[in-house]
C-alpha cells in the first residue's frame, strides 16, 4: 500500500520511534532494515541489543556518544547523545534516563562552533530556531551517522552551516527568535515549582510573561532558562496541592 500525506515526515518519525513494536513472524525480519543501514555506515554487521533502549520497548538506537552541553547556567553538563533512526536523544550521563529527544524533522541547521569545529557543534531547532551547544570528541562521526540516518529513513538532508558561530554570538542567540531584550522584559512574574526528571523534589523557578513570550528564569541568578512565543502555547494545565 502507498499513502500520500502532507504530514509524511511526522507519520514516518512516529512509526520509526515505535518500529520494534510492529508485528513480525521472525525476529530477524524485525531488525533487518536497521541492520542493513548500520552495515552501510560502519562497514560491518552490527548486532543490535533489543534491551538497549532509551525507553524500554520503544526506540532502537544506532550509536551513543559521551558529550558535554553548555546550557543556560554556562556550566558544562555531562550527557550522552544517542543517534536513532528518527531523532537524536539527550540522556542523563549517570542513569541513561531520557531528558529530551530532537526529531530530525525539526532540526533546521547544524552550526560549527568557531575555533572548535572538530569537537563542537550547535543544533538549531524548530520555527523558533532554539539553539543547543554540544562538545563531543567524536563530533565528526556523530554528525555523519545522524545525517545519514535522517537521509536514509526520512529523506531529510540535514544542512551544516558554512560559517561557524562564535561562543559569544551563541550565548546571545541561544533562545532563537526569543533572544531580543524587549521579548525577555517581563511585566508580570510568578514564583512556581517545576517538576524535573533529574530532581526528586520540585525546583524553584520564576515564570514570567512579556508582551510576546512566556519565560522561565532561575530565581537566584535571574538567568533565562528558556522562552517561548506566546502564540505557540496551546494550553495551560494547572495542578493544585492541598
Amino acid at each position: 500500500m502507498r499513502f500520500s500525506s502532507e504530514f509524511a515526515r511526522e507519520i514516518v518519525t512516529e512509526a520509526l520511534r515505535f518500529q520494534n513494536r510492529f508485528a513480525s513472524d521472525r525476529a530477524d525480519q524485525k531488525q533487518g532494515f536497521l541492520e542493513d543501514f548500520a552495515r552501510k555506515i560502519f562497514g560491518r554487521k552490527i548486532d543490535f541489543n533489543y534491551n538497549n533502549y532509551s525507553n524500554k520497548n520503544e526506540l532502537l538506537i544506532l550509536k551513543r556518544f559521551p558529550c558535554r552541553k553548555i546550557g543556560w547556567s554556562e556550566k558544562p553538563q555531562n550527557l550522552i547523545l544517542e543517534v536513532s533512526a528518527c531523532s537524536i536523544n539527550q540522556l542523563e550521563a549517570n542513569t541513561n534516563s531520557l531528558l529530551k529527544n530532537y526529531n530530525y524533522k525539526d532540526i533546521r541547521l547544524i552550526i560549527p562552533l568557531k575555533g572548535r569545529q572538530q569537537d563542537a557543534f550547535i543544533i538549531e531547532l524548530g520555527e523558533q530556531r532554539r539553539r543547543h551547544l554540544y562538545f563531543c570528541d567524536q563530533s565528526e562521526q556523530l554528525l555523519k551517522i545522524m545525517r545519514d540516518a535522517a537521509l536514509e529513513f526520512l529523506a531529510i538532508d540535514l544542512q551544516i552551516a558554512r560559517d561557524p558561530l562564535n561562543l559569544d554570538d551563541f550565548k546571545l542567540t541561544r533562545l532563537g527568535l526569543c533572544s531580543k531584550d524587549e521579548q525577555l522584559t517581563s511585566f508580570v512574574e510568578f514564583n512556581v515549582q517545576k517538576s524535573h526528571i533529574n530532581s526528586l523534589v520540585p525546583i524553584r523557578r520564576l515564570l514570567c510573561i512579556s508582551e510576546s513570550c512566556i519565560i522561565e528564569r532561575d530565581p537566584l541568578s535571574y538567568a533565562v532558562i528558556c522562552a517561548r512565543n506566546l502564540n505557540t502555547v496551546g494550553n495551560f494545565f494547572f495542578e493544585f496541592y492541598i
